[in-house]
């Protein structure tokens, strides 16, 4: 089917534009809006070790193919695990919904090699599926070989790609409750309670805080990974080896909440077209609904009709015949369907059906 693509309007959003980029202490950072605008950057790409924030893609996992209520024993590989743990023992018993909420509350290495184990029988055979997801997400520069994040060769990410799965992630509900849980108890074996608590300071402490997780080794320096929002605008904030990273967080997530804001661009109906039908003249098209978005401050909108060149008959009134979308820097920041507004019938039909008025005096 031949398309088309045709420029409706524009229009100039007249809001204040943010402030200069600012000074931070990581070695790489990533700010961006949740559906992938790239706010500020520093080494976005270089590959360094991102320590417990692995843990984003563990639980992330865990909580997309496993049963949250489902019960793991822990086994010899699991337990006593060096680092941050919940001091799980061989053959202790621990849902997958308590492991998760220990992995990414306390950071503890223990529970996540537990959901490793669990999944795909060793972390070995588990990092291959954070790979593959890393993979289906564009996280072309991110290599896993553990799902806890201790020093090993070939764990590596960037700040680019950690602001993807982050982004990605947080449009889970499932983990996003989690990442946004200040305290939880652990049960093992069905009655030993483990209260943990979130190593995540912005969420005591930062307006509008999330998630997501926290992460340091000596090898990877100070990793963190915040989500934050405000006024429907999500930010997902990224740095890796950052020696102040909680001022860092503020002071770029200041700065998104200054640059973008979250607008109804169009309200239904709003954006109209007509489409040449052969032998029928043309049908007019509306847009069956609002489109609202993250954009920049002072930012140009440009509303693009994307569609089929002739629409077939028979045509009825809401049947989408094409879509809109709202263009912004370069990036499609939402769509629409464009629906007919009236029927448009082939001529013999609408012949036929003309006579039955006519006979019935309708």
């Amino acid at each position: 089917m031949k398309k088309i693509l045709c420029a409706v309007f524009a229009a100039i959003l007249s809001l204040p534009v943010g402030a200069s980029s600012p000074s931070v202490s990581a070695r790489c950072a990533v700010l961006m809006t949740a559906d992938g605008d790239v706010l500020f950057e520093k080494n976005a790409d270089e590959r360094v070790p991102m320590a417990s924030t692995t843990k984003i893609m563990t639980c992330l996992i865990a909580l997309e193919t496993l049963d949250a209520s489902d019960e793991v024993a822990v086994t010899d590989e699991s337990a006593g695990i060096e680092g941050s743990s919940l001091y799980l023992k061989a053959g202790d018993r621990v849902s997958v919904k308590d492991l998760v909420y220990g992995a990414m509350l306390r950071s503890a290495n223990d529970a996540a090699s537990a959901l490793a184990v669990f999944s795909a029988g060793s972390e070995e055979s588990f990092a291959e599926m954070m790979n593959g997801k890393a993979e289906s997400l564009g996280m072309t520069s991110t290599h896993f070989t553990n799902p806890h994040g201790l020093p090993s060769d070939g764990h590596y990410t960037t700040a680019r790609d950690f602001a993807l799965l982050a982004a990605y992630a947080m449009r889970n509900e499932d983990f996003a409750a989690v990442a946004g849980t200040k305290e939880y108890v652990v049960t093992v074996n069905g009655c030993e309670k483990k209260p943990v608590r979130n190593h995540n300071r912005l969420l005591f402490s930062y307006d509008g805080a999330c998630g997501v997780k926290t992460g340091f080794t000596k090898d990877s320096g100070r990793c963190l990974v915040s989500c934050a929002k405000r006024g429907g605008v999500t930010l997902v904030c990224v740095t890796l080896d950052a020696p102040n990273d909680w001022e860092d967080h503020r002071t770029l997530l200041d700065l998104g909440f200054g640059l973008c804001s979250h607008e109804v661009l169009c309200e239904a109906g709003e954006i109209e077209k007509a489409l040449h039908v052969f032998g029928a003249g043309y049908v007019r098209a509306v847009n069956g609904e609002a489109i609202e978005a993250t954009v920049r401050n002072g930012g140009e909108v440009t509303f693009v009709f994307y569609g089929d060149r002739f629409p077939a008959l028979p045509i009825y009134e809401g049947d989408p015949i094409g879509k809109v979308r709202a263009v912004s820097g370069g990036r499609i920041v939402g769509e629409a369907d464009m629906v007919a507004t009236e029927d448009v019938l082939p001529p013999q039909n609408k012949r036929l059906i003309d006579r039955i008025k006519e006979f019935f005096g309708i």
